[in-house]
């Protein structure tokens, strides 16, 4: 955990079901449930194999990280340095290398696992003003 910027940590803890050969990847937030949506969802793309830059994976974390139980493979084969974004309809819009080469997909959460992308009608949130004791919504 960081709150400076990645500049210090202050925990870090050994994830047995996260491969990586030390490639770059990415990890968003997908949904939270401060924002209305039914389940906390964070999104991380990588290299998924411990000895070579392939096997481009997306993984579905509920739990902050801790664990990432679902994943699917992108590419089986070379492939590196992913990315990705989330447009607002839920599709996940991933850039990686393939061989060498540039490859672009369009996925559905889905694709990954048995959820659903669902829109959010409204925000369930509020700022709350501590000195005030008043919420804002």
């Amino acid at each position: 955990m960081t709150d400076s910027l990645g500049s210090h940590w202050d925990w870090a803890d050994y994830m047995p079901d996260v491969m990586d050969p030390g490639c770059k990847g990415e990890i968003k937030r997908y949904t939270s449930v401060i924002d209305g949506y039914e389940k906390d969802r964070l999104i991380h793309s990588i290299a998924y194999n411990k000895n070579s830059r392939k096997n481009v994976t997306l993984m579905v974390s509920y739990d902050e990280g801790k664990t990432w139980p679902q994943k699917r493979s992108l590419q089986l084969e070379a492939s590196t340095y992913s990315t990705f974004d989330i447009d607002k309809n839920g599709n996940i819009l991933v850039l990686y290398e393939e061989s060498s080469w540039p490859c672009s997909s369009n996925i559905r959460v889905d694709y990954i696992c048995k959820d659903r992308f669902q829109k959010l009608q409204k925000l369930n949130w509020c700022l709350h003003d501590d000195e005030t004791d008043q919420q804002y919504k």
